[in-house]
């Protein structure tokens, strides 16, 4: 068969012409902040610029479900001798409560990725599920700061413990507040609902809705920004304080002549993979 008889590739890369660079068929579904739908147009480059959005919302949300699960799932054996079989403490509950609301997270993902709705802005579902999203995301807010400060208090020693741990979990606090600001911001505004319509179908996920003033969204960004920038501080804190103390196993090993790797301590604690995970919702 010559090339020119070829069917099409059908890959990312044509998805993304497709779906993005020539966005024929988006339709728009634009409410105010309490719901009701209003009158507004938008050029095809607005449209175009949504289209990417979603594009790359999908594409990055995909890898982070798979992390997700991945995670949860090769962890069960330890999850159960570790947190299961023993008697249970505040630590133990923070756990178990922040590794199963990272999991319900994850599920939040999935479900606002599949095509159940001709709406994605007035269907109760899709309502109930970025209410379901939301309450996730401050369980895992809150769960990580108190996890991390016990963390700090468990690896510090003397009185300085109290003013490391109290210190992380005011950066925490500080780290956390845009994030309230951002979603504040958004839920106060109007909201365009956008889907591309597949096969003549005009069914979208949930996912496909941004805030209606798209083009002056300086007072979200700034939230956002802020939120990494304090996101990055915190982890580097908690990051910091406990290299610092790795480096004083590792010194206390070399001394009676054990040899570790730094990087091995780190994982055994923990830190590295979580500073990884959190990296990513950061960036």
């Amino acid at each position: 068969m010559t090339g020119t008889n070829r069917a099409p590739r059908f890959n990312l890369e044509v998805l993304y012409d497709l779906f993005v660079e020539q966005p024929i068929g988006m339709q728009t579904y634009i409410t105010d902040s309490h719901g009701h739908p209003i009158s507004q147009t938008f050029s095809n480059e607005t449209l175009q610029e949504l289209a990417s959005d979603m594009w790359w919302q999908t594409t990055r949300v995909i890898p982070m479900i798979a992390m997700i699960v991945y995670d949860h799932i090769i962890t069960i054996p330890e999850e159960v001798k570790m947190l299961w079989s023993r008697r249970k403490s505040f630590a133990t509950i923070v756990i178990i409560v922040n590794r199963y609301a990272l999991l319900a997270y994850g599920a939040f993902l999935i479900a606002i990725l599949l095509p159940i709705t001709e709406n994605p802005l007035l269907d109760p579902v899709c309502k109930t599920l970025y209410f379901f999203g939301n309450v996730c995301t401050w369980i895992l807010l809150i769960a990580g700061i108190v996890f991390d400060c016990l963390r700090i208090y468990g690896i510090t020693q003397g009185t300085g413990r109290i003013i490391a741990s109290f210190t992380v979990g005011l950066l925490g606090i500080i780290c956390i507040t845009p994030v309230f600001m951002a979603i504040t911001s958004v839920s106060t505004q109007g909201q365009i609902g956008t889907m591309a319509s597949f096969g003549g179908g005009t069914r979208s996920g949930c996912q496909d809705r941004f805030p209606t003033d798209y083009h002056s969204m300086h007072g979200l960004n700034r939230w956002l920004y802020t939120k990494s920038t304090f996101s990055i501080a915190f982890e580097a804190s908690v990051l910091g304080i406990i290299l610092f103390r790795t480096l004083g196993v590792k010194r206390a090993a070399a001394a009676v002549g054990l040899r570790t790797s730094l990087i091995d301590l780190l994982v055994r604690d923990g830190k590295l993979p979580h500073a990884c995970i959190s990296g990513n919702f950061t960036i």
